[in-house]
């Protein structure tokens, strides 16, 4: 018993001392380019085809819609802080075909912060609001990979994963996410891939104002 005093005194008297995890300072601002589906044309409801979608490549008819005027759109209520007037739907299907997933990607150069990348410490901030219609069993999903000077994929790819429409309670909105991975040394290019899919009826996955921002401990 009288050691557990003493012991007890001893930590009162001399704390441990506790190391503060090193500050991070942002290197970049948000590396993706059209984030938020603000640039290009907005697909109708009453479209034949998806309209394009500025610096992303996509499959699956990954398109553009404006929360007003789009009839799976999330009410106005629950429409996250800071969107803008459009937001990104993950497929599209004509008359008469069946498209259950589409994809929208954009390699990004991250070659200017090569020095910074090659000591170590550097790490990068994806982030991305994600979700789907109702009670549909839809889902969106955000990724990012590295690449190194050749375009080999290097490192540890960092996911986001939105909500299911339980985690939602069958209510129309996205959520935001944000995860932060370690750029691995020789990254000289991130790819950034977003997914919306669905089975059955209804639209694929909804995702909004995507961001990958560089942050150094160093």
């Amino acid at each position: 018993m009288r050691t557990i005093v003493l012991a007890a005194l001893a930590a009162l008297l001399f704390p441990v001392a506790v190391t503060a995890a090193p500050a991070q300072k942002t290197l970049s601002g948000n590396l993706v380019k059209n984030p938020g589906a603000e640039a290009g044309p907005a697909t109708p409801d009453s479209a034949q085809a998806a309209l394009p979608v500025p610096s992303w490549t996509v499959t699956g008819g990954f398109h553009a819609v404006q929360y007003a005027g789009y009839r799976w759109a999330p009410a106005a209520a629950d429409k996250t802080k800071g969107s803008g007037a459009k937001f990104f739907v993950g497929c599209f299907a004509a008359p008469g075909e069946t498209v259950n997933r589409g994809t929208a990607a954009q390699t990004i150069s991250i070659a200017r912060f090569a020095k910074a990348i090659d000591k170590g410490g550097v790490q990068l901030r994806l982030s991305a609001e994600l979700g789907g219609y109702d009670g549909t069993e839809n889902m969106a999903t955000a990724a990012a990979v590295f690449l190194d000077a050749g375009g080999k994929r290097i490192g540890k790819a960092i996911g986001l994963k939105g909500p299911t429409y339980l985690q939602r309670q069958g209510v129309t909105r996205v959520e935001p996410r944000t995860k932060t991975g370690a750029v691995p040394v020789g990254a000289r290019s991130v790819q950034v891939t977003l997914t919306g899919s669905r089975t059955g009826s209804g639209p694929c996955g909804f995702v909004d104002n995507v961001s990958a921002v560089l942050l150094s401990s160093r």
